[in-house]
């Protein structure tokens, strides 16, 4: 089994620079870990209220987000 690549590489390196893995940033967010891994390799776009879990763990700014959900 290969690596499966982030598609949304700003959400990946925001997890990755706490040191955290999926499954610790699915805890903290209170999601699934295959929801969170989904997001983060762009399988799946999320909905809102997963965004706004993320956006309150990672203190995104509002002007911010619309690139971190697009994957920008």
């Amino acid at each position: 089994m290969g690596a499966v690549i982030a598609k949304n590489i700003k959400l990946f390196n925001l997890r990755k620079s706490r040191g955290w893995t999926q499954k610790q940033a699915a805890d903290k967010l209170r999601i699934p870990i295959n929801v969170y891994a989904r997001i983060e390799q762009g399988v799946t776009p999320g909905k809102v209220d997963v965004w706004s879990k993320i956006q309150k763990l990672y203190e995104i700014p509002d002007k911010d987000m619309w690139n971190l959900i697009k994957g920008k």
